[in-house]
This record gives C-alpha cells, sequence and structure tokens, in this order.
C-alpha cells in the first residue's frame, strides 16, 4: 500500500552560521528533524518532464524562485539564496530537492552584492516521512535513495 503525502515547506533562514568552506567542498549532513528546504508551492514552475536515473523512471519539476530570500547564513555578513530549484519523485513520492545557492554579502554603504559563489545542494527524504534529513553539497547529480532503489528500480542482475 503506498503512502500518499503532501508536503508544504516554507522558506527559512536556518539558524546556523556556516562557513563557507563547508558548503564548496564535497559534503553531506544529517539532520534528524530535517532541514529546511525552500517551499515549491510558493514558486514558478519552469518545466516538468521524465527523467531516467538508474534505470527509474523519475518526474523532475523545475521551478524559479520569484522573490529570493536568505536560506543559508554563512560566516560573516554573509548569506546564501537558492535562483532555481528541482523537485524530484516517483509516482506522486518526493524524495529529493535540489538548487544552486547564490552567496551574498552585505556593505553597508552599498547593499547587497552577489559575492561569485554558487554552492550546489541536495536535500534527500531518506526514510518517506516527508522531511529531508540529508543534505549533500558539491554533489553534481540526484540519486534515487536506496528504499525507493529496492521499490521501483530495476530487478537485480541474476547470480550465476
Amino acid at each position: 500500500m503506498h503512502k500518499h503525502c503532501t508536503i508544504s515547506l516554507f522558506l527559512i533562514t536556518i539558524a546556523c552560521v556556516l562557513p563557507a568552506a563547508v558548503l564548496s567542498q564535497s559534503t553531506e549532513a544529517f539532520k534528524k528533524k530535517g532541514w529546511p528546504v525552500p517551499a515549491f508551492d510558493q514558486l514558478e514552475i519552469i518545466e516538468v518532464k521524465k527523467i531516467d536515473i538508474d534505470g527509474i523512471e523519475v518526474l523532475q519539476t523545475s521551478f524559479r524562485v520569484r522573490e529570493s530570500r536568505p536560506v543559508l547564513k554563512l560566516e560573516g555578513n554573509r548569506t546564501c539564496e537558492f535562483r532555481d530549484l528541482a523537485s524530484y519523485s516517483i509516482g506522486s513520492i518526493p524524495f529529493a530537492s535540489k538548487g544552486d545557492c547564490y552567496a551574498f554579502g552585505v556593505d553597508p554603504r552599498y547593499g547587497k552584492f552577489h559575492i561569485g559563489a554558487i554552492y550546489p545542494l541536495r536535500f534527500y527524504d531518506c526514510d518517506g516521512d516527508g522531511r529531508f534529513e540529508k543534505r549533500s553539497s558539491g554533489v553534481s547529480g540526484v540519486v534515487v535513495p536506496k528504499r525507493l532503489k529496492l521499490k521501483y528500480g530495476p530487478p537485480p542482475p541474476a547470480k550465476r
């Protein structure tokens, strides 16, 4: 029996301060309560298409952020904001979201300015509870979690 869920997410500023070096490296971080991720219900849909990831048909929905807001606080007086985002689902089961986070600084004389850094971030719902417990940075592609690969992926090759 499939469990259907609706996810309503909010643009939230994360309370912790992250060194920029942490996001520029390929890292994974887990948070049991889930990472705050950008709200997809407040975004403009650009494209919906079916893609293949590891032999599994995945629905990729691309979004454009209408009004960019800080999502991550970096060290110093800098923030990271998403511009374009995508969500990934198999059937009606969302399992990942990704986006490029653009780093901005604030100068008291000139206001907000882009500092040139862009950090690719991926968020994964590892157990299907609607929370995105895993965050990956510096990773180029989205992967299907093991729980969904086992259920929807091609059968493993026969042992000889």
